[in-house]
Order: structure tokens, then C-alpha cells, then sequence
């Protein structure tokens, strides 16, 4: 993804909880309005702080549109219009 849109936030969703750590997600931010991100299942080992099984499942991406930018007493605020699920299409052998 980087290749394509440039430098992205990489980070684990609730990593540190102690109801153990969501999701691997990647997102970029391209033509000034978009975000796209890639988001994969991951499992941490929270004692030797690496992963067990890294990338545990298919990924998924989801496509996000800037709708709007409003002021919120001197501090700019984003809405969204989306997410939408980007999936791949699946080919079936016959």
C-alpha cells in the first residue's frame, strides 16, 4: 500500500489490553480526501512481545471519503462517509 500511496500509520488495535489485542491495521491517506485501510487478525505472544501467528487470516480493506471537515473551537474535526468493505473477488474452480 505504501508503494502506491506513500508513508501510512501502522498499529494494533487495543494492544496492551488485557482483553488481548484486535486487529493489525495499516492506513494511508491519498488526494487529500481518502483513507484505505488494510486491516489483518494477528496473535501476540504479551510475553515475549512478538507474534505467534502473524496474519492469521484473510485481510480486509476498507475505502473512506473525507466528507467534511468542520471547526470545533480551533481544533478541525473529520466526517466520514463509509466505510466500504473492499473484497476480492473469489475464483471457483468447476
Amino acid at each position: 500500500m505504501e508503494t502506491l500511496f506513500g508513508e501510512g500509520d501502522h498499529f494494533i488495535v487495543h494492544y496492551g489490553s488485557s482483553s488481548g489485542a484486535g486487529p493489525w491495521q495499516t492506513v494511508v491517506f491519498f488526494y487529500g480526501r481518502y483513507t484505505l485501510t488494510l486491516e489483518v487478525d494477528i496473535e501476540i505472544d504479551n510475553i515475549h512481545h512478538a507474534l505467534q501467528n502473524p496474519f492469521s487470516g484473510p485481510p480486509h480493506f476498507y475505502l473512506n471519503e473525507v466528507a467534511s471537515i468542520q471547526d470545533f473551537n480551533g481544533r478541525p474535526g473529520a466526517f466520514f462517509a463509509g466505510p466500504v468493505e473492499i473484497r476480492p473477488r473469489t475464483m471457483e474452480k468447476n
